[in-house]
C-alpha cells in the first residue's frame, strides 16, 4: 500500500469521525435560540432542537442565572415523529445574563445534557448577541401558544387586573371604617397686637388711679382743712358765740397742738407718695389685663369611633367586597374575548394560508395553460383570441395571489401585535402547515343551570344588583341616627387653665355625639324610593340578559348546524369541481373544449376548494362562540 493511499483512507476516516461527532454533538443541543422584545421589559424565547435517540422519554429546559445552579422551568414529551424536530416558547420577565442547557431524561440509564448556552440582555431590552444567524424571529406556534401569548401581553388585561387592584384597595379602605381613627393637628399663628380685655380709656384710667384717688381726697381733705380753720379763726375772733370750744382751744394744749398740725400740715405733699403707689397698683392690674397672644402654639389628639351610623359601614364593606367580585368577573370577561379575538385571528391566517396554496396551484394551472395556448396557437388549432383571454386570466389570479401573499403577511402582523411579539416575527402556525383543516369532533354538554352560573356576564349583573341593593340600605344610614364616641387631648400656649400663662399646658376630654334627623321634608324618603327603583332596574336588565344568552346559545347552536352543512355540500361540491376540471382539461387536450371552458372549470375548483375552507374554518369559530355563549370556553 503506497503512501497516497494510507493519507487517503486518513482523510476518510477522519471525515467520518467528524460526521458522527457532529450528528452526535446535533442529538443533545440547543442548536438554535432566538429573542425578541416586546417593548414591556419582557423576553419571548424561542427553543428549538432535533435529536434522533429513541431512548429518550422526555426534555427539561434548563435556566441558570449563574451557570451553575441549574433549576427546570419547562418539560417537553418526546413526540416520536419522524423528523424528531422540538421547540418550545417562553417569556422571561427582566433578564440580565441566563444560561441554558437541555437535559435528556432516558427510558433507562443516567441523563444526559447539551452544551451550555449563553444569552445576554441589555438594559434597553435588546439582546447584546442573538445565538441565531436569521434576520427575523422565527416561530413556529400552536393556537395554546398564541392564546398564552395574548393573555399574557394584552393591555386590556393589564387594565382589568389593576382595576382588580383598586376594588381591593376600596374593600380594604372600607374595612378600616370600622376601626377608630386617630388624628394630630398642630397650629402656630403670629398675631401683630396683644389682646387687651380693657379699652384705651379704661386702661388709661387704671394706670392713672392713684393721681385720680388722690385728687379727689385731697381736695376734700383741704376743703375740710380749711374749713377747720375758718372756724377756729372765727371763735378766736369772737369768743362769745361758742365758749366752750373757745375755752377747749385756748385751755388745751393738745388741741393746740392738733390745729397747729392742720394748720402746717401741706395735704398734697402727704398724699403724692400714695398716690404714686396707686398709680403703680392701677399699672400692674392694667398689664394683667393685656394678653400675650402675639405667639400662639396649640396642638390636638383627637380619637373617634363610630358607634352606630344607621348601617353605612356596614353597607359599604358589602358594596365593596361586590365590586371586587365585578372587577374579577370583568376580568374574566375580558380574558374570554382576548381570546375568542385570538382564535379569530389565528384561524384566519389558516384559512389565508390554504387560500394561498390553492391559489398558486391556480397559477401554475393557468400557467401550464397559457404555454399549451401559446403552442396551440402556433401550431393553428387556437386563436390570439383564447390566449389573450387566458393571459387575462393569468393576470387576474396573479393579481389574486399577491393580494392573498400581502393579506397574509399583515394577518400575521395582526397577531404578532394581538399577542404582544415584535410585528416583523416570522410566525408559522402549526394548522396552517397541514394539508387540511382538521375540526375537533370533541363535544360538550351544558344546561341551562350551568350556562347561568358559567357566564361571566350574568355574574357581573347579579353582583350589580346586590350592590344596587345595598345602595339602598346606605341611601337610608344617610337619615338614621347616629353615635360616636370620641377623645381628644389639647395643648397650647398661651394656656388658660392656671390663669392666662405663656407656657405649654393640656387637658383631655372624653364624650359622646349623637346626631338625629328630625325633618328633611321627605328627601330622604325620595332618594330612598329612588335606590330601590335603580336596584329593580338592575334586576330587570338580568332577567332581560338571561333571555338574550339563551338566544344566543340557540344562535350558535344553528349556526354550528349550518356549518356541518356547509362542509358536506362544499366538500361534494369540491369532488364535482375536481372533476369537473380533470374532464375540461382532458377535453382541452383533446380539443373538444374550448379555452374558456378549462378557465371556467379551473375558477369553480378555486372557488369550490374556497368555499370548503371558509366552511371548516365557520364551523370552528362557530363551535368556539358556542363555547364562550355556554361559559364553558375555559372549562
Amino acid at each position: 500500500m503506497n503512501s497516497l493511499t494510507i493519507k487517503k483512507i486518513a482523510v476518510e476516516f477522519i471525515l467520518i469521525v467528524v460526521s458522527a461527532v457532529s450528528a452526535l454533538a446535533q442529538q443533545n443541543t440547543l442548536d438554535n435560540i432566538f429573542t425578541v422584545s416586546n417593548g414591556k421589559g419582557e423576553k419571548t424565547l424561542y427553543f428549538h432542537w432535533i435529536n434522533e435517540e429513541e431512548n429518550v422519554e422526555n426534555f427539561t429546559i434548563e435556566a441558570s442565572k449563574d451557570g451553575s445552579n441549574y433549576s427546570g422551568i419547562a418539560q417537553v414529551s418526546n413526540n416520536g415523529d419522524e423528523d424528531f424536530e422540538y421547540s418550545w416558547l417562553c417569556t422571561i420577565e427582566n433578564p440580565n445574563t441566563l444560561y441554558f442547557r437541555l437535559k435528556l431524561n432516558k427510558k433507562s440509564g443516567e441523563p444526559t445534557y447539551s452544551n451550555v448556552v449563553s444569552l445576554k440582555f441589555q438594559q434597553q431590552g435588546e439582546t447584546s448577541r442573538h445565538i441565531t444567524t436569521n434576520n427575523a424571529l422565527k416561530m413556529q406556534v400552536t393556537l395554546e401558544d398564541c392564546r398564552t401569548f395574548a393573555l399574557k401581553n394584552n393591555n386590556k388585561l393589564k387594565i382589568a387586573q389593576e382595576e382588580i387592584n383598586k376594588a381591593n384597595y376600596d374593600k380594604k379602605a372600607a374595612f378600616a371604617n370600622y376601626l377608630p381613627k386617630v388624628s394630630v393637628s398642630g397650629v402656630y399663628a403670629y398675631s401683630n397686637n396683644d389682646i387687651k380685655l380693657l379699652s384705651d380709656e379704661q386702661d388709661e384710667a387704671l394706670r392713672n388711679l392713684g393721681t385720680t384717688v388722690g385728687n379727689e381726697v385731697g381736695g376734700s381733705l383741704q376743703q375740710m382743712q380749711q374749713n377747720a380753720l375758718n372756724t377756729v379763726q372765727q371763735i378766736m375772733a369772737n369768743p362769745a358765740a361758742d365758749p366752750t370750744l373757745y375755752g377747749l382751744i385756748t385751755s388745751s394744749p393738745t388741741v393746740q397742738s392738733l390745729l397747729n398740725q392742720i394748720q402746717t400740715t401741706d395735704i398734697a405733699s402727704t398724699l403724692g407718695p400714695s398716690a404714686a403707689n396707686m398709680n403703680a397698683l392701677g399699672a400692674d392690674l392694667a398689664d394683667n389685663f393685656i394678653l400675650d397672644t402675639r405667639n400662639i402654639f396649640a396642638g390636638i389628639i383627637s380619637v373617634q369611633e363610630p358607634l352606630f351610623l344607621g348601617g353605612k359601614i356596614l353597607a359599604y364593606n358589602k358594596i365593596a367586597e361586590a365590586k371586587k367580585e365585578l372587577e374579577s368577573t370583568k376580568y374574566t370577561t375580558e380574558e374570554l374575548e382576548t381570546q375568542v379575538e385570538t382564535d379569530k385571528l389565528y384561524w384566519q391566517i389558516v384559512s389565508l394560508s390554504n387560500k394561498l396554496k390553492l391559489t398558486e396551484k391556480y397559477v401554475d394551472l393557468l400557467r401550464t395553460m397559457s404555454n399549451n395556448v401559446d403552442k396551440m396557437v402556433a401550431e393553428g388549432v387556437a386563436t390570439t383570441s383564447d390566449k389573450l383571454s387566458v393571459k387575462v386570466k393569468l393576470n387576474q389570479a396573479e393579481t389574486t395571489l399577491l393580494k392573498v401573499q400581502n393579506g397574509l403577511v399583515l394577518s400575521k402582523m395582526l397577531l404578532c401585535q394581538h399577542c404582544g411579539l415584535d410585528i416583523n416575527t416570522d410566525l408559522t402556525l402549526a394548522d396552517e402547515t397541514l394539508e387540511d383543516v382538521i375540526v375537533s369532533d370533541s363535544d360538550f354538554s351544558y344546561t341551562e343551570d350551568e350556562i347561568m352560573e358559567n357566564r361571566p356576564e350574568l355574574k357581573s349583573l347579579n353582583i350589580a344588583t346586590q350592590i344596587y341593593n345595598q345602595n339602598v340600605n346606605l341611601t337610608r344610614s344617610e337619615y338614621l341616627p347616629t353615635v360616636a364616641a370620641f377623645g381628644n387631648y389639647v395643648v397650647s400656649n398661651p394656656s388658660c387653665s392656671n390663669g392666662f400663662q405663656n407656657e405649654f399646658d393640656g387637658f383631655w376630654n372624653v364624650g359622646v355625639m349623637a346626631t338625629i334627623p328630625i325633618l328633611h321634608w321627605g328627601e330622604g324618603a325620595n332618594k330612598i324610593r329612588k335606590a330601590k327603583s335603580d336596584a329593580k332596574i338592575a334586576q330587570y336588565k338580568l332577567d332581560d340578559t338571561k333571555e338574550k344568552i339563551m338566544l344566543q346559545v340557540h344562535q350558535y347552536e344553528r349556526q354550528i348546524e349550518e356549518a356541518k352543512s356547509r362542509v358536506t355540500m362544499s366538500e361534494e361540491k369540491m369532488i364535482d369541481a375536481e372533476e369537473n376540471l380533470r374532464i375540461a382539461t382532458l377535453g382541452f387536450e383533446e380539443g373538444v373544449i374550448p379555452s374558456s371552458g378549462l378557465t371556467e372549470a379551473q375558477t369553480a375548483w378555486l372557488q369550490a376548494h374556497s368555499d370548503y375552507i371558509d366552511s371548516k374554518i365557520d364551523w370552528i369559530m362557530a363551535k368556539i362562540y358556542l363555547q364562550k355563549a355556554t361559559g364553558l370556553l375555559n372549562k
